[in-house]
């Protein structure tokens, strides 16, 4: 089950860049399948993700109710191809019971012990780590838009059996066009 929640009351950017953008409400709504937040459908328009911050404002029946942020495609019909389903937000990054702000990526620096973790998502990692030794990969930081035979987009998968939860995605982007 796929529910396409973009917003559709969005203006264009007027100020400089960066922009947060701002998703419609997700939740128990969405339970058991996908909640597609943002779609980028400007041909070659460049986005670059500064940061991800999802805020829950209403705690989710489970702990890892948000499953996962993930990057796709959009086809003109409004079927979802999961392309990387963990890119941006991995359960780990968020405890969905506890109504919170979560930013996104988790990173352990111990430079005195020589101890250095960087967890999470794809996205957080290529932030974090660029393309060196295990990284993640680059492009992970851009989202190229495209039409909508494979319109980009970023969504949120949503465990079954959530009776109550409330979330809203928010991204700080530039435009580089």
């Amino acid at each position: 089950m796929v529910k396409d929640l973009r917003r559709t009351d969005i203006r264009a950017n007027v100020r400089v860049n960066p922009f947060w953008i701002v998703s419609a409400e997700f939740g128990c709504a969405s339970a058991g399948g996908q909640a597609i937040l943002f779609g980028f459908p400007l041909v070659n328009g460049d986005f670059f993700i500064h940061e991800i911050a999802c805020s829950v404002s209403t705690a989710f029946t489970d702990v890892d109710g948000i499953v996962e942020i993930g990057y796709g495609t959009l086809t003109e019909l409004g079927a979802l191809t999961e392309v990387d389903s963990d890119r941006y937000m991995i359960a780990d990054e968020i405890t969905a019971n506890v109504a919170a702000l979560y930013l996104g990526g988790l990173a352990i620096f111990n430079f005195f012990g020589v101890t250095i973790i960087v967890t999470g998502a794809e996205w957080a990692t290529a932030k974090i780590k660029g393309n060196y030794g295990t990284g993640g990969v680059i492009t992970s930081l851009a989202i190229t838009g495209a039409d909508y035979e494979a319109l980009p987009v970023v969504y949120a998968t949503i465990k079954a059996n959530q009776l109550v939860g409330v979330a809203r995605l928010r991204m700080l982007v530039s435009s580089m066009q």
